[in-house]
């Protein structure tokens, strides 16, 4: 993850400011317990209807009666879909008209709320098939889903569509667009506050009779370059069962990080931890609802922010782990997960959050074991309440460059250039020298607990040995090769 600036935290808070403001000036929100009990939907007909999460009941068009309602025009399978909202215009962006069978771009719009006004909005090279899943950026990008399984983007500002993802993979190899294009072709997706998109599919695969549900999490920023094939975090695996056994249409999300995914029949809450879903409402009580959005950008989706997260090869089979975080509200600590092929992780340990506040915290952990010729590391953070988010990734080759030395002790990076860095997890501290082949001391140093950085740019390159003496005259040795 990026570190999250105070520019941003700025922007971001004046952003969902800017959304609330609007929520309190829309009729439809008058009585309402919360601006965050709060989503939106399109129906058929392209009207936009509140949806209160708490009970699924729906509030009054925000668009009552359009003209030229795209339902008295075109068959049922090019009507309104893929509804997203646009907090830096404060306007609502769907297809009026979905496009179809690759023949046409269909009838993209926006609609303005506050002066109840549309725009349409047409210019090449958008999708041409059909649109079920949309949502608006936090920088005002729309995103589509196509029924091919690609992601588009619409920037408004450059008045361009763009192709950001011919293809969309699971981390266990999955090709989730194949899906999509195949069987799972209704859904939707949202942006949570920290760029990331999330994508609900759903449909019914050979030889089954009731419809299946997949949920994945594509990692932001996106930028507007073509990637071939994305990579996707699976949530929900698709061959899981819906819920009621009904197709799932929306997913959005309020402002408190809560995910809420319909169906044709019912709202739900999903929750990601238990990957358990809670029914809100009967679908007869926002009826005729085809797609789902939010009105803001939950920046509690993920539990803490995530600053950086770094694998360094140190002595024979060990891994130093350090990572680093802020805001780590009800953060109850960090299980680090290893694994030789991304698909099996395994847990290796838990360590306990330091504190919990708003100030950036760094932590580290040496991992021992048996190496393969690749290696694979993530940390899984994990809430109080059971919320959970990932780092990045980190992949090691394995390397048998340097000899073994006390576990508490991790030298690095190995072979090295000009600065060395030793990590001494050990109360006491240690007496080290740096000696070469001759049995030479060329430089000796005191080795304190915690972090140590050797300046070793004068060495002649070649092979030396660290010797550590403790203060029970325990020696360890290990090998260094200076570049």
């Amino acid at each position: 993850m990026k570190p999250t600036t105070n520019k941003l935290k700025s922007g971001l808070y004046f952003i969902i400011a800017l959304s609330f403001s609007l929520l309190i000036t829309l009729e439809s929100l008058k009585g309402q317990s919360g601006n965050d009990q709060i989503i939106y939907g399109v129906n058929s007909y392209g009207q936009v209807f509140p949806i209160t999460t708490k009970d699924a009941l729906k509030g009054t068009s925000l668009n009552t009666n359009p003209v030229n309602a795209p339902v008295n025009s075109v068959s049922i399978a090019n009507l309104p879909n893929g509804i997203g909202y646009s907090t830096v215009e404060s306007k609502f962006y769907y297809f009026w008209k979905s496009p179809k069978n690759g023949t046409n771009y269909g009838e993209f719009v926006s609609y303005n709320p506050t002066n109840k006004t549309y725009e349409t909005i047409s210019y090449p090279n958008g999708p041409v098939e059909k649109i079920k899943s949309g949502s608006v950026a936090m920088d005002g990008r729309y995103f589509c889903l196509d029924e091919d399984g690609q992601i588009f983007s619409f920037s408004n500002t450059q008045k361009k569509w763009n192709l950001i993802a011919n293809k969309i993979v699971d981390n266990l190899g999955n090709d989730v667009s194949n899906i999509v294009s195949m069987y799972y072709n209704t859904g939707d997706m949202a942006f949570d506050g920290l760029g990331n998109l999330w994508i609900v599919i759903s449909g019914k695969a050979p030889g089954t009779t009731l419809p299946r549900i997949g949920l994945y999490k594509l990692s932001g920023p996106f930028s507007n370059s073509t990637a071939t094939t994305y990579t996707s975090e699976g949530i929900i695996p698709v061959d899981q069962l819906t819920p009621d056994s009904s197709t799932a249409l929306g997913i959005a999300f309020n402002t408190a990080g809560d995910i809420y995914i319909s169906t044709a029949k019912n709202l739900f809450l999903f929750d990601p931890n238990t990957k358990s879903f809670s029914l809100k409402g009967n679908r007869g009580q926002f009826k005729d609802i085809q797609d789902l959005t939010s009105m803001s950008y939950p920046m509690s989706v993920m539990p803490v922010k995530w600053v950086g997260f770094n694998a360094e090869a140190g002595n024979k089979n060990q891994v130093l782990l350090t990572w680093e975080v802020t805001d780590q509200v009800d953060n109850k600590g960090f299980l680090v997960q290893y694994s030789s092929d991304q698909k099996r992780w395994d847990d290796v340990t838990f360590i306990d959050s330091k504190s919990s506040g708003g100030s950036n915290e760094k932590y580290s952990y040496i991992y021992t074991g048996i190496l393969s010729s690749e290696n694979y590391f993530r940390i899984k953070q994990v809430d109080i309440d059971g919320k959970f988010s990932y780092s990045q990734v980190k992949s090691l080759r394995s390397s048998k460059q340097v000899s073994s030395v006390e576990s508490n002790v991790v030298i690095y990076p190995n072979p090295v250039r000009d600065v060395m860095n030793i990590t001494n997890l050990e109360s006491s501290n240690y007496t080290a020298r740096i000696v070469d082949m001759s049995g030479r001391v060329i430089k000796s140093f005191v080795m304190r607990n915690g972090q140590n950085q050797v300046d070793v740019a004068g060495l002649k390159s070649g092979i030396y040995f660290i010797s550590m003496n403790d203060m029970n005259g325990k020696v360890n040795n290990a090998k260094m090769v200076k570049l």
